[in-house]
């Protein structure tokens, strides 16, 4: 049996090479598919694949956010071109906890025939305690998870399914077989960790690009969006200056909550060699700036492509209307 990760990457080299090297204990490949990086994601990949990890990188020129239609791609590159049995997407913040994968393999081959999908529980990792909080690895970092698992699942998904009658949900939380949507019984105690909001720069920045991504790709696309990139970014937008600095002192104060749970993930990829320190304000920048530019590059280039689009946008563009009289 063959099981191959997927994910889907996009300015993450704070988090992917703890991914990439936790995630080879459970798999036999893994196939990354970058969207447009401007940090260390991509070279982090390279350097990893140089030290012999079973892996494949991928990169898209797209500069837009559509994460199920490139689910989907990894979907195929998987089974069309490895021969994969399962498909299991993690993305860069989500770890498989060993706990309920140490015999993943038996699970798996225990699946029913007529099965095409299966469901990990998603639990969600928000803060660290004192001694860990200064961690490089968030996942050495945030041992504090919420008492109770996300609402939503993640899905593995058998193999071979034909390209025209599967593709990924939002989120990787189901999939759309011949126009029906799946998520999967949950697979005995197999569940993800998954770390969102490593600082809260971090999260805003990420959400903000991510927001504009969605929003560049249209209507159609922009329908399958994470919603709360939205609300985020309306409130990001109003009040940036509380925001930022009462999510700085809820981050500080979930170090000694008790709502939340002291349960540390079993990171099994070993020490980190590519991942540098950084503050995550510098990070922020860093990342959203150049994605920034590189969004607008693309759209002034349809622009340069297309006369009469062109021609059509000018006329919006430089329209005057009376607005206070």
């Amino acid at each position: 049996m063959k099981i191959i990760a997927v994910t889907r990457t996009w300015n993450d080299d704070d988090v992917i090479e703890p991914l990439v090297r936790h995630t080879a204990a459970f798999v036999d490949m893994h196939l990354v598919l970058d969207t447009g990086s401007t940090d260390a994601t991509v070279e982090t990949l390279r350097n990893l694949r140089a030290e012999g990890l079973n892996l494949q990188v991928f990169e898209s020129a797209a500069p837009i956010g559509a994460p199920s239609r490139f689910y989907t791609i990894l979907y195929r590159l998987a089974h069309g071109g490895h021969g994969a049995d399962w498909v299991f997407p993690v993305d860069p913040d989500s770890f498989i906890d060993p706990r309920g994968a140490l015999e993943l393999r038996r699970m798996l081959e225990a699946v029913p025939a007529d099965t095409v999908c299966v469901a990990a529980r998603r639990m969600i990792y928000v803060a660290p305690t004192e001694a860990s909080q200064g961690h490089v690895n968030p996942v050495r970092r945030l041992v504090r998870r919420l008492a109770e698992p996300a609402a939503s699942t993640g899905v593995v998904v058998r193999g071979g399914l034909p390209d025209h009658r599967l593709t990924m949900g939002p989120g990787h939380r189901s999939i759309v077989l011949d126009g029906a949507t799946l998520t999967g019984a949950p697979l005995g105690r197999l569940s993800l960790a998954q770390y969102p909001m490593r600082a809260p720069w971090q999260f805003a920045a990420r959400a903000v690009a991510e927001r504009l991504r969605e929003l560049a790709t249209g209507e159609a696309e922009g329908a399958q969006s994470d919603r709360n990139n939205a609300g985020l970014m309306d409130d990001l937008r109003q009040r940036p200056q509380f925001w930022l600095s009462s999510t700085t002192e809820h981050a500080t104060r979930m170090i000694k909550d008790t709502s939340l749970v002291d349960d540390p993930l079993d990171y099994i990829g070993g020490e980190l060699t590519y991942t540098e320190p950084e503050p995550y304000e510098w990070r922020a920048l860093k990342t959203l700036l150049p994605g920034l530019e590189k969004l607008a590059t693309a759209h002034g280039a349809i622009l340069d492509r297309n006369e009469a689009l062109r021609d059509k946008a000018q006329r919006e563009l430089y329209s005057v209307r009376l607005v206070v009289e």
